[in-house]
């Protein structure tokens, strides 16, 4: 999986892309990231210059048939992200993904995934199949 992001101001934290067939629940779930999440792909925000490229090493693709992609930080320092690429095997599955609107507190940048700050949370999420760029 190569997976590339670009951000509008830097952060400190780490950031995760989940993959998940549940939609976020208004209560805190136990654990926060529990068995909802199919896969996920983490990077640090202090890393990122314009645009970001990492690669991660997945055992099958089924993370593929997601109902949800979701971006989220659990730490409170906000990521401003701008848009979200990848590509699998080398095939393109998402083609610069705008990370807008946010889910959540909107006015926040993606941060607060967290047991302590969860109603305040702000997160990027949107429906796999949709975002997909290879399934237009």
């Amino acid at each position: 999986v190569s997976v590339s992001v670009a951000q509008e101001a830097s952060a400190n934290d780490q950031i995760t892309i989940l993959f998940s067939n549940a939609e976020v629940s208004q209560s805190v779930p136990t654990p926060v990231f529990g068995e909802d999440i199919i896969a996920e792909f983490s990077f640090s925000a202090r890393d990122v210059r314009e645009p970001l490229t990492f690669r991660r090493r997945a055992t099958d693709r089924s993370f593929l048939n997601a109902r949800f992609i979701r971006v989220v930080n659990a730490g409170g320092d906000g990521w401003c992200s701008g848009f979200l690429s990848m590509s699998v095997d080398g095939r393109p599955i998402l083609n610069r993904v705008p990370m807008f609107p946010r889910r959540g507190n909107q006015r926040n940048a993606i941060q607060d995934w967290n047991r302590d700050q969860w109603p305040g949370k702000t997160y990027w999420e949107a429906p796999l199949a949709s975002a997909r760029s290879d399934r237009k």
